[in-house]
């Protein structure tokens, strides 16, 4: 039995706390969530087994993904999100300025979204460590 993108993207909408999504079509949240699960594919999780196995017309990888699996591409979407958030902040800080951006708690949460991304991605690796053990059974 396949695993429908559907069961991801729920995931990964639970792990976040971002109005955005509620407030965008449904068309466009769909294309936002693939974006994120792809970009996290390709850049953290191409080595997961059955991760490249998809299609994107029925919306579902072409295998049954473990819940360690799906983890690993959730965390992968978050790190991807929060790319986009310090993105947003340093174009924030551009627009208006270093010094007005310090002033205000701008700068605190670009702090803060930093130190989460930094900690999803040693979350990331490390589950990526402790995935690839997984039928490891010892040296003969």
């Amino acid at each position: 039995m396949p695993t429908n993108f559907e069961e991801i993207y729920k995931r990964f909408l639970n792990s976040i706390d971002d109005d955005m999504f509620s407030l965008m079509e449904e068309v466009y949240v769909k294309e936002k969530l693939f974006f994120y699960m792809e970009r996290a594919i390709a850049l953290k999780c191409k080595d997961i087994d059955n991760v490249l196995n998809y299609d994107i017309d029925l919306q579902q990888f072409n295998t049954k993904l473990s819940i360690e699996e799906i983890n690993l591409i959730v965390l992968g979407m978050e790190i991807e999100y929060l790319n986009e958030q310090v993105q947003k902040q340093e174009l924030m800080r551009q627009a208006i300025g270093n010094r007005d951006f310090t002033l205000g708690s701008n700068h605190l949460t670009l702090k803060a979204i930093k130190e989460l991304k930094e900690s999803k991605e040693l979350e990331l690796r490390n589950a990526l460590i402790s995935y690839t053990y997984n039928d490891f059974e010892g040296f003969e």
